[in-house]
């Protein structure tokens, strides 16, 4: 029973840590040349929802219950440059209102490569919730293993 509690826990954690490290790297090569700015969220509906899913009575954010706020803000040349989030971090609790002023850290040799700035606290969360799944999971194991307990 433990050691089953343990691997449930490690793979947990493999799934919530390894997408939040991937967001992470991607957010540091951005921040390596960076500028912020001030976005604005023109809407919140994911582009899943323009086709419909499931012959259109229910959509796959729905299902999931996601937003993907499309930000808009300013390049350094003056051209207006959009991102959609994608919120896909473990519990997320943030939501994005339409119309909501947000902080957009862009790559200054390509502008295009942003991310908003609250996205790297809930990644830099969701890394650390990861490792100490895979911690207690070991912890367990271990356990298991010096009281001699079954599989």
């Amino acid at each position: 029973m433990i050691y089953g509690i343990s691997m449930l826990l490690f793979v947990l954690g493999l799934v919530v840590g390894i997408p939040a490290l991937r967001r992470m790297m991607y957010m540091l090569t951005i921040r390596k040349n960076s500028g912020t700015t001030i976005g604005n969220i023109l809407s919140t509906k994911s582009a899943m929802n323009t086709g419909g899913w499931l012959m259109g009575a229910v959509t796959a954010s729905e299902m999931v219950n996601h937003q993907r706020p499309l930000v808009t803000y300013q390049s350094p040349q003056g051209r207006e440059m959009s991102i959609e989030v994608v919120p896909s971090n473990f519990l997320s609790r943030r939501k994005y209102t339409v119309g909501e002023t947000v902080e957009v850290r862009y790559d200054l040799s390509d502008p295009w490569r942003a991310y908003l700035v609250r996205e790297w606290q809930a990644a830099a969360r969701d890394v650390w919730l990861g490792t100490a799944m895979s911690v207690a999971a070991a912890i367990l194991w271990i356990i298991g293993r010096v009281y001699n307990l079954p599989f």
